[in-house]
C-alpha cells in the first residue's frame, strides 16, 4: 500500500501541550471521498521510525480503499507516474477516470 493512494499520515497538532480532537479534512487523491480520520500514537516516517521519535498522530483511510475499482485505479496511476508517453498518459488517465466514476456510483 503506497501513502498518498487512499492513506496519509500525520501529527496532531499541539496546541500549548494539549492536542486538539479536531481533524483536518482530507480527500482521496484517487477518487475524491472524504477520508476518515483515526487516532494512533507512533510513527509518521521512516526516518522517525529510525529515530523512534513517536509522536500522537493521525491516520487518514480512504472508505473506498479495500474495494477492487479503487485498488485499479491506483494500479492505474501507478502506470501513470511510471510511463514517459504523454499519449499513454492520456489514454491511463481517462481510464481511471471512468474507473472511478462508475465504481462511486455503485
Amino acid at each position: 500500500m503506497r501513502i498518498g493512494y487512499g492513506i496519509c499520515f500525520g501529527e496532531k497538532k499541539n496546541k500549548e501541550d494539549k492536542y486538539e480532537d479536531k481533524y483536518e479534512d482530507r480527500y482521496c487523491t484517487i477518487c475524491g471521498t472524504k477520508m476518515t480520520a483515526s487516532d494512533y500514537y507512533g510513527f509518521t516516517s521512516w526516518s522517525g521510525a529510525m529515530a523512534n521519535s513517536k509522536h500522537q498522530c493521525v491516520e487518514y483511510k480512504c472508505p473506498n480503499l479495500k474495494k477492487e475499482w479503487h485498488e485499479k485505479a491506483v494500479s492505474i496511476s501507478l502506470e501513470v507516474e511510471a510511463t514517459s508517453s504523454p499519449s499513454l498518459k492520456k489514454i491511463l488517465i481517462g481510464d481511471r477516470y471512468d474507473i472511478v466514476t462508475n465504481g462511486l456510483r455503485k
